[in-house]
């Protein structure tokens, strides 16, 4: 077979094989850029068949599996069973989801308590202020030296 349509052979065009220049490869970004913002990516899958065999296909990191594609068997010590973790129900999830939030809310509240417990100070707040009383002394100590204080009592802290 021929290396080129017939077509092509009648018309007597050939087109050159080479590596886009410069200018072409930054049009050819700036238009695949400007025809994906214009993407619909919610689209309505039109036949239900379709939608319905697309959510029961295995699917490995979003994509989907090849067919015939058995999930390799989880480790002794594995909680979830015969299905890797992007293989979970949406219960699951959801379940998951529960008790993550139940675990922010216990560890927000065991804060709160220890910031009660120090008199409703945080743990890092008497360093800081103990560099700021230092700070603020060697301020007050260079302003009587450059003469910015005339009343002696505005100097004490």
């Amino acid at each position: 077979m021929a290396p080129y349509s017939r077509s092509r052979l009648a018309i007597g065009v050939e087109k050159e094989v080479r590596p886009y220049n410069a200018t072409e490869k930054r049009d050819r970004i700036e238009k695949y850029r400007s025809k994906r913002s214009r993407r619909n990516f919610q689209k309505r899958i039109l036949y239900t068949a379709r939608k319905v065999n697309a959510d029961n296909r295995v699917r490995i990191n979003g994509r989907f599996a090849p067919r015939g594609y058995q999930p390799p068997a989880p480790a002794a010590g594995d909680d979830d069973g015969d299905r890797p973790p992007q293989l979970k129900d949406e219960e699951e999830e959801e379940e998951e989801e529960e008790e993550e939030e139940e675990e922010e809310e216990e560890e927000e509240e065991e804060e709160e308590e220890e910031e009660e417990e120090g008199n409703g100070e945080p743990e890092w707040w008497p360093a800081m202020h103990e560099s700021l009383n230092g700070a603020r002394e060697a301020d007050v100590i260079t302003r009587i030296l450059s003469g910015d204080y005339w009343d002696w009592e505005m100097c004490l802290l």
